[in-house]
């Protein structure tokens, strides 16, 4: 395959194999190119603008770090100060059934609302920005990416609500089933989605360049 404009050096295929990266210049402007390998294309393309993987493969999905940690911190703020003892959580305060902490309990139970509140915002982060990362380095079926991807943020995103429901329902176990059925059942559906997604990442064919290694 020949790039058509340019020079290219550093050529790194992307992990799918589909995609050939180099470093090029254009007009006396240096940047970082893709060029495809189907049938019949030639042509390159401004990897930054058009792609989800650099050379060596490295995802740029989440391009803009600052976005994420912006996300996380604002969304986990939140969820911390809307939590089930959290200032603005009286719409799911705790059950009085529910024992008083005490003591050192009081804050191993804020460490504890203060690691799922930043769980709730880094699964708030991922399901906005994770899936081009996940379709950009994985080799599979965009459909099994895109399940994967909304498990991870559930398993992430879940804690928030389903500890502080815990609290707000107390021994009540019609409200035991309900929350059961929406966070544990689909907890262990989203680890079986993981499950076979990893499967399908390993046993997948190497890529061109892994295989040339």
């Amino acid at each position: 395959m020949l790039v058509s404009q340019g020079s290219g050096v550093e050529p790194r295929w992307s992990p799918d194999g589909r995609t050939l990266y180099y470093q090029g210049e254009r007009d006396g402007v240096p940047n970082l190119y893709a060029a495809g390998v189907a049938a019949g294309a030639d042509f390159a393309a401004d990897v930054r603008s058009s792609s989800g993987t650099n050379p060596q493969g490295e995802a740029t999905g989440m391009k803009s770090p600052m976005k994420v940690v912006i996300v996380t911190l604002v969304v986990g703020v939140l969820g911390f100060l809307t939590e089930a003892h959290g200032p603005l959580g009286g719409f799911w305060a705790p059950s009085p059934t529910i024992p008083q902490a005490a003591g050192v309990q009081v804050p191993l139970f804020m460490i504890l609302g203060a690691a799922e509140a930043l769980a709730l915002g880094l699964g708030v982060s991922f399901l906005l920005f994770g899936y081009s990362t996940l379709r950009a380095n994985a080799p599979v079926s965009a459909s099994l990416t895109r399940a994967a991807h909304l498990a991870i943020a559930w398993l992430l995103i879940n804690w928030w609500a389903h500890d502080s429901l815990h609290q707000h329902n107390g021994m009540n176990l019609n409200g035991l089933l309900g929350i059961e059925y929406t966070f544990h059942v689909t907890l262990i559906v989203a680890g079986v989605i993981l499950t076979r997604f990893f499967v399908a990442v390993v046993g997948a064919p190497a890529a061109p360049s892994a295989r040339a290694a």
